[in-house]
């Protein structure tokens, strides 16, 4: 609870405290009740059908099959709809969503919890309470906004009774439920959370919504280092232990009787004042906050990021990154002289930050550094759970006492995971891009700094051909660090590209970013395969002849060159090259990597009046900027 790190999952036990015990509020009782409507507006059911369904509903309860469960209401479900979407909107209006509130306490005390809450329920009796909105698993944005906390919504997982398309009670339901993007979403915002708290499941099978939860629950986590809890009465204690033994789900015994709950989530509700709350109301998740930094970052900083005109997923664009053992043409040659597969030898990123705490990431030039030791942070962090990512570069390492330290208080201070220089660092990995041990002065500061810091992990990338010095420099430190080498881009890594970035076009561009590639003999890094799928993408790789003409063919797509719609300037491609070449000189010169608006368009200006163009500086630099 003090560090934010929970999400509650709420089922039917709160519905029915809310509603005095109101049979519908179980879901149970909502399968009885559609049987009995099913009676009343059916033709096509008798008794028979009845005392079918009846009997798989009991056989199920007794007999502990969540699938016999499933499948009679499957046959109430079927049986309804078959008289017409009306007659199933009109039960769960009735039966769900005519549930009343009748007792405020269980449900306004698990509210005053500043945290995510999701539900197994399809009623809408929190939001009643609360005042809040409903989404739900059909609502991807909605749902994210839930579990990323920038919405205090009560999010459904499995429905929700206004929406009908989206209430699951049939295996198909249940299918489609999990091959969803929401869920997708949900199983990666929480594999990184945080304690979830199962509150209002009682023992046994009577909501099998929770189990299908907790199977999905046993698939999400199965190695957790992070404990689960759910809250139960004492006489449940005994036989959930036993049923929890190996999904890292710990009973929490909160009384004797249902009605000693609400006392007990109020005996543990964090006071507002020792918790930072954002826009809405909810306790701030500093460290998924700083993974997303993190995460977004990756993205903006590719060239495929504005590709396909932002309809993409953001994060669907990183691909975890190419590791080997040894440099890319070691491992070319040892794979020839084998002849062994070539799917054999690659190291798998995830098992990497799993056995390492220590890496020496090399990389040349557009091999993807920097995103990878971006990828390696933020895949550490997701497997520790609470530790945040920081990422700095060496050269924010200046010369002072501790420039490691410093940079990495000004790194945590920029991510918002503390707000001032005094506060204690939180548990979390390091990331240093462009690590150099040859610089007076400064590298043995930073090694040293980084080695005695509190990091749990720590991640240095380095250019290659700096490594062995970098890696002998830490073995005389006493650190043997992990290290590993981005190797290129396959075929099957340059489609999976493709199809994340354009699914409708992916073989196409795919094979022409290849083609290009062989018959010009140009490297399969990252960078330069994701300059020729946008190129692909645009129908502009005819010049592609080396990676000078890809550069030239991407910056004049970037420029607007030839669409009037992008380039209102009144200039010519060259014009804007230009512009775009001397604005780098004065960077470089002056040893900046940005600039104030004002003294960009000095820079712009001179160019403008040096040649004696007839464009604004400032219409110039807007569309440099929307570009």
């Amino acid at each position: 609870m003090s560090q934010s790190d929970v999400v509650f999952v709420v089922g039917t036990g709160i519905s029915a405290a809310t509603s005095g015990n109101a049979a519908t509020a179980t879901w149970v009782g909502l399968v009885k009740s559609g049987i009995s409507r099913a009676r009343q507006v059916s033709e096509a059911v008798d008794d028979e059908w009845e005392r079918l369904v009846q009997g798989l509903l009991a056989y199920g309860l007794r007999s502990g099959s969540v699938e016999t469960i499933i499948k009679a209401a499957g046959m109430v479900s079927t049986a309804l709809k078959d008289v017409g979407d009306i007659a199933f909107n009109d039960w769960l209006s009735d039966d769900v969503g005519g549930l009343q509130v009748q007792s405020t306490s269980a449900a306004s005390a698990l509210l005053a919890f500043p945290f995510p809450i999701l539900t197994t329920n399809y009623d809408t009796l929190l939001e009643q309470v609360g005042s809040r909105h409903a989404t739900d698993w059909t609502d991807p944005a909605g749902f994210h906004e839930v579990v990323t906390r920038a919405s205090d919504a009560i999010g459904h997982l499995h429905g929700v009774w206004n929406r009908p398309g989206s209430v699951v009670l049939t295996e198909g339901d249940y299918a489609r439920l999990l091959a969803h993007d929401s869920t997708k979403a949900l199983e990666q915002a929480m594999a990184t959370l945080k304690s979830i708290v199962y509150v209002g499941f009682g023992g046994g099978l009577s909501d099998p919504n929770f189990a299908t939860l907790l199977e999905w629950h046993r698939r999400t986590f199965p190695q957790s280092s992070v404990t689960h809890y759910r809250l139960c009465r004492a006489e449940e204690e005994s036989p959930l232990l036993r049923a929890h033994a190996n999904d890292h789900v710990v009973p929490v015994v909160y009384g004797d009787t249902h009605d000693d709950l609400p006392s007990f989530l109020a005996r543990y509700a964090p006071a507002t004042s020792d918790l930072v709350t954002n826009e809405a109301g909810l306790a701030r998740d500093v460290v998924q906050e700083a993974r997303e930094l993190l995460r977004e970052s990756m993205t903006t900083e590719s060239v495929l990021a504005d590709a396909s005109g932002g309809d993409l997923a953001v994060r669907d664009l990183v691909l975890p990154p190419i590791l080997l053992p040894v440099p890319h043409a070691t491992f070319v040659r040892e794979r020839i002289r084998r002849g062994r597969s070539e799917e054999v030898e690659r190291l798998s990123g995830h098992d990497e930050v799993l056995s390492h705490d220590f890496f020496v990431v090399v990389g040349d030039d557009g091999s993807g550094l920097t995103t990878a030791v971006k990828w390696l942070a933020t895949e550490s962090s997701n497997t520790l759970g609470s530790a945040a990512p920081l990422f700095i570069r060496f050269s924010d390492c200046r010369i002072k006492r501790d420039p490691f330290g410093i940079a990495v208080r000004n790194a945590s201070i920029g991510s918002g995971l503390v707000q001032d220089r005094d506060m204690p660092l939180p548990p979390h990995v390091v990331a240093v891009d462009d690590v150099s041990a040859s610089i007076p002065r400064v590298s043995d500061r930073v090694l040293a700094g980084i080695i005695s810091s509190d990091a749990i992990v720590k991640i240095l990338g380095c250019r290659q051909g700096d490594e062995d010095e970098l890696i002998s420099r830490l073995r005389e430190l006493g650190v043997s660090p992990r290290v590993v080498f981005l190797g290129r881009m396959r075929r099957s890594d340059i489609s999976e590209l493709a199809r994340k970035l354009a699914p409708g076009e992916a073989d196409r561009i795919a094979e022409e970013a290849v083609r290009v590639l062989e018959a010009e003999g140009l490297r399969r890094t990252p960078f330069t395969v994701s300059l020729l799928l946008y190129l692909a993408l645009k129908g502009n790789t005819t010049e592609a002849r080396s990676l000078t003409n890809v550069l030239d063919s991407y910056t004049s797509l970037l420029l607007g060159i030839g669409d009037p719609h992008t380039n209102d300037t009144g200039l010519t491609e060259s014009d804007l090259s230009a512009i775009l070449a001397n604005f780098a000189e004065s960077l470089i010169w002056d040893e900046k990597p940005t600039v104030e608006e004002a003294e960009a368009l000095r820079i712009i200006g001179e160019v403008v009046t040096r040649f004696g163009w007839q464009a604004s500086p400032t219409s110039v630099l807007r569309g440099l900027l929307h570009e």
